[in-house]
């Protein structure tokens, strides 16, 4: 249980779920709460006394999952504590008012933590179904910005600086589930670099999306899973390669386009 001192104006912060009870007056051994919530939860609101809105929230479904039913039980059941603490602090009874205000402290607290267990565990869910990119892309600054916004997207990426440090990356580590790449660099230029993967034989599932300022026409590579499977123009939007990678992994194959 949550136990601590009260003094006026203190605050008591649960920050997962978004709840602020604040201590608006102690005086003869009582005291009077406010509460903030976010706006979605109608919720008792400054002092706790007179009629006000009853604890509930416009956001839960009830008939939804069972899930969002637990949560529409533990919020009555804060509800019904600051109803009882109102009628105790109204009745004198101060022990049995302070008691039932640290048992409401102690049910925002057990919603808090397991908010943040949820959110952690939504984060794990979204490791575990990141793409795999492999970026080749020459120019530094392009690389860097566009393997940030894909990292900011879930994306675990891994980047090369032409195509034969893509090459020598591929032979060294796990296939990924999408190579993104310039057809235009030195060293071993992108067409190279497609043909040279479309010859091993070791993942027939990954995706190639070529990114280039120029015509597809000007490479003479095969589309579909001998060659290109999309092509993006520059100036690139990296809105359009998130939502094709998305499309393509519930696919099989993806429909050839110019993004």
């Amino acid at each position: 249980m949550l136990v601590l001192s009260r003094r006026n104006d203190e605050n008591i912060v649960f920050p997962n779920v978004g709840i602020t009870v604040k201590i608006l007056r102690i005086k003869g051994g009582l005291a009077k709460i406010g509460i903030e919530a976010p706006p979605e939860i109608r919720i008792l609101r400054k002092e706790i006394e007179g009629k006000e809105e009853v604890f509930s929230s416009r956001a839960f479904d009830p008939d939804a999952n069972q899930k969002l039913h637990a949560i529409r039980n533990q919020l009555n059941v804060v509800n019904l504590g600051l109803h009882l603490y109102r009628e105790q602090c109204n009745a004198g009874l101060v022990d049995a008012a302070n008691l039932t205000f640290l048992k409401v402290l102690d049910d925002l607290e057990k919603m808090d933590r397991n908010a943040e267990v949820d959110s952690n565990s939504q984060d794990e869910r979204k490791k575990e179904s990141l793409f795999r990119i492999l970026l080749v892309e020459d120019d530094p600054r392009q690389r860097e910005l566009l393997a940030g916004f894909l990292s900011m997207r879930g994306c675990d990426v891994a980047t090369a600086i032409d195509g034969e440090d893509a090459l020598n990356w591929l032979s060294m580590n796990q296939w990924p589930d999408f190579l993104v790449l310039d057809l235009r660099m030195p060293k071993c230029s992108g067409a190279e670099t497609v043909r040279r993967v479309r010859l091993n034989p070791e993942n027939p599932q990954l995706k190639i999306f070529a990114v280039t300022g120029a015509s597809p026409s000007e490479f003479d590579l095969d589309q579909g899973r001998n060659g290109i499977d999309c092509w993006f123009p520059k100036p690139l939007n990296p809105e359009a390669l998130v939502e094709t990678m998305n499309q393509a992994r519930q696919a099989d194959s993806i429909n050839i386009t110019t993004a």
